[in-house]
């Protein structure tokens, strides 16, 4: 990675679509510095000293560049018993006769250097005497300093190598170099934080501040399901467990299970898989954003039903119920005729999709009575109470055991939608409560999943999330229809101008108004 600063500023203002887009590495910081005597100053050529021989005046002449010809210049001769003498600068008189006697110790002239030049002295005194010149610059400039990482960063600003170098290039245009910080090595793992500095010949600094950051320590995978040596009841299974990484953090799409990614929610991740008959082994990776990687795997065997010992759920009436108010669901599931079946085992459970896990909640039945319509026809029945006291998605499978199997036949999960009943300027003002409270994973839940709202959330400064906030709470309706509110308010950039932004909300399936575009 290579970072590089000059004396020229820049005033970056931040609009609320582009902070979606913030880095997730901060760069490098260069601070400047001057002289600790102003005008910062140099010597650009000399000291010269011309010396009067025996015999008639002789003209010497010296030549010397410049690298920045436009920088303020000044000639000082200092007079040693020199009563006259002639000084010219690229042909151009500068100092003549009138100029010296033996009282006169020293002379400043302002002068125009070019690149290349020739200055040349001509002295008419008495044998001995001499005329010491210099060329005295100002120069203003900080000089610019540069960084190099080796070997480089990844795009996400991590090393997972043993040893960074980081080297420092150093210029400056006008009185030039006169010290640059050595390389430095970096070993510890974390974010590292070094300093490199230049001073120009002038007396002017530069300082960087280089952020490394290290990690060579892979990911921990834990697979919480299925347990290593189970059976799984057909073709398929969900793979559920943690991935953590302590340093870079574990990468976004860093998890997959036989190859397949895995959906990630904090620490914890799951993923479908798919099986063939007989023994199988599921390997999890993981990687992070400093791309170590690590691998885990646990084996499991296949236990196939048969054709007829299988169990689906029907219906499921209501469909969505609201939060915060008990409500009687009832659910029918169909199951196969078969010989091994046993009929009092047929059972509603509530099922978490991130364990895995089946908490049985009542028996069905197929009696004619307990809510069931037909007795015999093997469309089993429950009738139960759901009292959630927020929105979300409740699941159920129905389950039924064979006599020749080990593990119960589960059917595939069913779904109730729990909505809320809030307005959308309840949410408005809730999202910007969660902002003040800088709860970030709950503001999520207030917009429609995206990439860019997760990385726009995650990188909101302690000040862009208080100008959020009043944004949310200053919005006034715009337009709004059955399904579609839409609001609008100001946005106040660093500069102080003000410039209009609209959010727009609608219900997701837990009936919450979220922000679909902004």
């Amino acid at each position: 990675m290579r970072t590089r600063s000059s004396s020229t500023g820049a005033v970056l203002f931040v609009t609320l679509a582009a902070l979606a887009q913030t880095a997730s590495t901060a760069p490098a910081v260069v601070t400047t510095g001057t002289c600790s005597v102003t005008p910062c100053t140099w010597i650009a050529f000399g000291p010269y000293t011309a010396t009067r021989g025996t015999g008639a005046p002789v003209t010497v002449s010296e030549s010397f560049s410049v690298a920045n010809p436009n920088a303020v210049y000044t000639l000082r001769a200092t007079n040693n018993q020199v009563s006259s003498a002639n000084v010219w600068l690229n042909g151009a008189s500068i100092l003549t006769p009138s100029d010296f006697n033996r009282n006169v110790s020293r002379i400043d002239r302002a002068i125009q250097l070019r690149q290349q030049n020739t200055i040349a002295v001509e002295l008419r005194s008495q044998p001995g005497a001499s005329l010491a010149l210099e060329i005295i610059g100002v120069d203003t400039d900080p000089p610019e300093i540069a960084h190099n990482e080796t070997p480089g960063a990844n795009p996400l600003g991590w090393h997972n190598s043993e040893n960074v170098e980081v080297s420092f290039t150093c210029s400056d245009s006008t009185s030039g170099i006169a010290f640059c910080s050595t390389p430095m090595v970096v070993s510890s793992e974390g974010a590292n934080q070094l300093q490199g500095s230049a001073r120009d010949v002038a007396g002017n600094t530069a300082t960087i501040s280089v952020d490394v950051n290290i990690d060579r320590t892979p990911p921990s995978i834990t697979i919480n399901s299925p347990a290593d040596g189970s059976a799984a009841a057909g073709l398929s299974a969900t793979v559920m467990g943690t991935v953590a990484d302590a340093l870079s953090g574990v990468a976004s799409n860093g998890v997959t299970c036989n190859g397949v990614e895995a959906a990630l929610s904090g620490s914890l991740f799951n993923c479908a898989v798919t099986l063939v008959p007989g023994r199988n082994r599921i390997t999890v990776e993981a990687s992070d954003r400093a791309r170590n990687t690590a691998t885990a795997h646990v084996d499991v065997t296949t236990e196939m039903p048969s054709a007829t010992q299988h169990i689906r759920v029907l219906d499921i009436q209501p469909a969505a119920v609201p939060a915060n108010a008990p409500t009687a669901v009832r659910v029918t599931a169909q199951v196969d005729v078969d010989a091994t079946l046993r009929p009092d085992t047929i059972t509603l459970s509530r099922y978490n999709a991130q364990t895995q896990l089946a908490l049985p909640l009542t028996r069905m039945y197929d009696d004619g009575t307990h809510g069931d319509t037909l007795r015999g026809d093997n469309v089993f029945t429950a009738t139960i109470v759901v009292d959630e006291p927020s929105p979300s998605i409740v699941f159920f499978v129905a389950s039924s055991s064979y006599r020749n199997l080990s593990q119960p036949v589960f059917s595939e999960p069913v779904r109730l939608f729990v909505q809320a009943t809030s307005s959308a300027e309840q949410a408005l003002s809730d999202l910007a409560d969660r902002l003040d409270e800088n709860d970030i994973n709950a503001a999520r839940v207030f917009f429609a999943p995206s990439a860019k709202t997760t990385d726009f959330l995650s990188h909101l400064s302690a000040e862009q999330r208080t100008r959020l906030a009043a944004v949310l709470r200053a919005l006034r309706l715009v337009s709004s229809s059955a399904e579609v509110r839409v609001y609008r308010g100001p946005w106040r950039e660093p500069d102080g101008t003000t410039t209009d932004i609209e959010f727009g909300l609608s219900r997701d399936a837990l009936g919450r108004w979220v922000i679909f575009s902004w």
